[in-house]
């Protein structure tokens, strides 16, 4: 059963039978005071005619009946008297047993009944005058069951045009609740095929807020399944530059093992292809560590320590120094900070992938400048190259893993793309950001913020 439909329902019988129930009701009870009303006015003309014949003495009272009886007649009000067990008087039209009413006559106490006979209805007041004379007035009282018969027919009448009007606003009333109900169920089969351009109107009321919160629904679920879209392709263009940056290195030590192998070499030659096999094997090494490093974000909690950054460069600097002098590139290191809350061997390397990016990109002869201090309540390591610089489009994409500027020269030094990646993973784990600044042909800065 629909919504709309229930609540009509829920609406309509209620209130027909609320205005059954108060219509009986108000009928009833105007009908119980009419007959109350008739059966004061019965009594009341008892007394007036006892009263008559009080005052005129017994032996005129038969004289005295039939004086007055036309009088109340014409009132449809009928009076039997009898005294000493005879009917001296009687203009009554209806049937009944006087010896029963006169029986159920106390003194000073006036007994009255209501009765029907052939659909007519009257009501009679028995009473005692004094001794041996009995008092019956009988009132026809139909107008009273008219009236109740007439009130009966209006309320039909009037219910009739009030369920009609209750119905037309019942259907109104369960459109309108309904109606936004109707239009959300409508934007949820949307929803459920994939469509998440839903503008649902909203408002302060109820249903207002509902499509509130329904409208912010859609947009996390489409943030949230743009993410996963976006997931997905970046897994599988890791995985499709992963197989490619491994088969390079494989198929060159494939090739160097066969030629070793099968080709007459002289010992200077050999000694060459294995130093070839020797550095494919470290890139592959390199890049495996790398992997589980980018791995080790999601997968691992680490230890945060106030690690030293005097001794932290002076690590990476003698870790580096042979690679910098290979190189022909002079590291200056301005370093302004005492600690850095963190993981030590994270820090490090981060900074070291950094110099290493700076060194791949810089020619013989230039300068590699470290500046580390404390701003604004942050900790910063800034590394500065006097490199080609980045383009804006490449800026966006750098941190990217397998993402190089320049393929041909990150290839020729070994590079998988991978170290701005891990410096970027490192910075989450550290609630802090990876920043680069560059312009193209004036060099660039990437900068390591921490927060203090």
């Amino acid at each position: 059963m629909k919504l709309s439909f229930k609540i009509f329902l829920g609406i309509c019988i209620p209130s027909i039978i609320a205005i059954l129930i108060i219509s009986m009701k108000v009928i009833d009870a105007n009908h119980e005071t009419n007959i109350e009303n008739e059966r004061q006015a019965v009594v009341q003309s008892a007394k007036d005619i006892e009263r008559n014949l009080k005052n005129t003495g017994i032996n005129y009272d038969k004289d005295i009946i039939e004086l007055i009886a036309p009088a109340y007649e014409k009132k449809g009000i009928y009076i039997i008297y009898s005294k000493n067990n005879e009917v001296l008087y009687n203009n009554n039209l209806y049937p009944m047993d006087y010896n029963k009413l006169i029986s159920s006559v106390n003194e000073n106490i006036y007994s009255t009944e209501t009765n029907n006979f052939n659909e007519l209805n009257y009501i009679t007041s028995a009473s005692k005058v004094d001794d041996g004379r009995y008092l019956i007035v009988v009132k026809n009282i139909d107008d009273v069951f008219d009236t109740r018969k007439n009130l009966i027919n209006n309320c039909i009448y009037i219910g009739i045009i009030l369920v009609v009007a209750i119905a037309l606003i019942a259907y109104i009333i369960s459109k309108t609740i309904t109606k936004p109900l109707q239009k959300m169920k409508n934007e949820m089969t949307k929803l459920s095929k994939g469509n998440y351009d839903i503008h649902l109107k909203e408002g302060h009321s109820e249903f207002g807020k509902l499509a509130a919160n329904f409208n912010s629904m859609s947009k996390e679920l489409e943030r949230r399944n743009n993410e996963l879209v976006e997931a997905a392709n970046n897994k599988q263009l890791f995985i499709d530059n992963l197989s490619h940056e491994m088969n390079t290195p494989l198929t060159s030590i494939q090739g160097y093992a066969e030629l070793m192998e099968k080709a007459n070499l002289t010992d200077e030659q050999k000694s060459k292809y294995l130093k070839y096999i020797e550095d494919e094997s470290k890139r592959i090494q390199d890049m495996y560590k790398k992997l589980l490093l980018l791995s080790y974000k999601k997968n691992s909690d680490f230890e945060k320590t106030n690690v030293d950054m005097n001794k932290a460069f002076s690590e990476i600097h003698s870790t580096l120094e042979e690679r910098l002098k290979n190189a022909g590139v002079e590291l200056i290191i301005n370093n302004q900070l005492n600690t850095i809350y963190g993981d030590e061997t994270l820090i490090i390397m981060s900074t070291s992938n950094l110099i290493k990016n700076a060194i791949n990109v810089s020619d013989r002869g230039s300068k590699i400048v470290i500046n580390a201090f404390e701003m604004n309540n942050k900790k910063y390591i800034q590394v500065a190259d006097q490199g080609p610089g980045i383009s804006k489009e490449n800026i966006q994409k750098i941190t990217e893993p397998f993402y190089r500027v320049d393929k041909v020269r990150s290839r020729k030094n070994g590079g998988a793309g991978l170290g701005l990646s891990i410096c970027k993973s490192i910075m989450d784990m550290h609630n802090g950001e990876l920043k680069i600044e560059s312009e193209l042909g004036k060099g660039s800065i990437f900068i390591l913020e921490f927060p203090a």
